[in-house]
């Protein structure tokens, strides 16, 4: 965490902070027996800014500016090429049904590792107060932008499922495969405000 003030002249103000947050997470789900624990990665991003200048005695501007970016990935552990970069590096999910009362353990990921959600989102604003009198007049616009890339995609590297050990040794089983035309969906979205006040005291109070 760190942080900024400073004001150069006795009109300007400038303030800027930045923020970081790493947890890595280790085997957070999955089996270490089943050789298919993954860890659950979250790191966040946030800098922000703002100058503010007098312009006259009645007159104040601001400028904001604001970034952050969130992301919690599951991902890596008994793989650590088992990434949402690289999802083809992730093993398949092979699942072994009972002989007779005897469990079989299964082994590879589960159908929905890797998989993650980031969020990065962008903020410009702009503010302007005029006081004169006993009227205030407030007026500012803001434009932001959200990139959210959130990588996921159910059976990327398919699912097999053998009712018995027997059926497994001889291949025979049922098997679900994804669709492979693209890993990742990429979110963006514009927004943009505006907004006017017009404050008016009848009375000092």
């Amino acid at each position: 965490l760190g942080r900024m003030d400073w004001q150069p002249t006795g009109k300007d103000h400038f303030f800027l902070r930045y923020f970081y947050q790493d947890d890595p997470f280790i085997n957070a789900g999955g089996s270490v027996p089943a050789g298919n624990w993954y860890n659950v990665p979250d790191t966040a991003h946030s800098v922000g800014a703002d100058w503010s200048r007098t312009i006259t005695s009645s007159i104040v501007n601001q400028v904001r500016y604001s970034f952050q970016q969130t992301a919690i990935l599951f991902q890596g552990g008994a793989n650590p090429k088992c990434v949402w970069t690289t999802p083809e590096q992730c093993s398949a999910n092979i699942g072994i049904g009972h002989n007779g009362t005897d469990p079989n353990l299964g082994f590879g990921y589960a159908t929905n590792i890797p998989q993650g959600r980031t969020v990065k989102v962008t903020q410009a604003q702009d503010n302007m107060t005029w006081t004169h009198g006993k009227q205030t007049i407030l007026m500012g616009g803001e434009w932001d932008y959200q990139n959210s890339p959130n990588p996921f995609l159910p059976d990327w590297n398919g699912g097999f499922n053998f009712n018995s050990f027997d059926s497994f040794m001889a291949g025979a089983g049922s098997v679900t495969i994804g669709n492979s035309s693209g890993f990742s969906v990429k979110f963006r979205e514009h927004d943009a405000a505006a907004y006017f006040q017009d404050d008016y005291k009848i009375t000092p109070q």
